[in-house]
């Protein structure tokens, strides 16, 4: 089964809060948050076939020779649109990106996601799948 893509977010949130605090104990802390997250997580962390891949692939994305960059903006676009449920109007704000003098697409992705309602909303939950490809 794969794994829940909100549990792997709350790991990456935690370590961003750690790392803001910047104290002297901060790799100290950061260590602990990874480790209690591991062992509360333990028994549904995937170990083999594709989901463990995926899995460790969002953890490091870094280590793959075969990162998605084939994934152009313009998919970027349609993932985004359906994950945040973008209207009209927004998706408009989001493709500024493409014309002259506008926003490079990252900045443009940040801007619609800054103004776009962060509510959850109801509806299955989001776990990591391979992309094909």
């Amino acid at each position: 089964m794969p794994f829940p893509f909100r549990l792997l977010c709350d790991l990456l949130e935690r370590l961003e809060r750690n790392a803001r605090r910047s104290s002297s104990i901060g790799k100290i802390q950061e260590r602990d948050t990874i480790l209690v997250w591991f062992n509360k997580h333990n028994a549904i962390i995937p170990r083999r076939g594709p989901e463990a891949v995926t899995f460790l692939s969002c953890l490091f994305p870094e280590r793959r020779p075969d990162r998605i960059f084939g994934l152009q903006e313009r998919q970027v676009e349609g993932i985004i649109q359906r994950a945040q449920c973008l209207g009209s109007s927004r998706m408009k704000e989001l493709q500024r990106w493409k014309t002259s003098g506008g926003l490079d697409f990252a900045s443009s992705v940040e801007r619609v996601m800054s103004t776009t309602d962060c509510e959850s909303r109801a509806g299955p939950e989001v776990r990591l799948q391979r992309f094909p490809g």
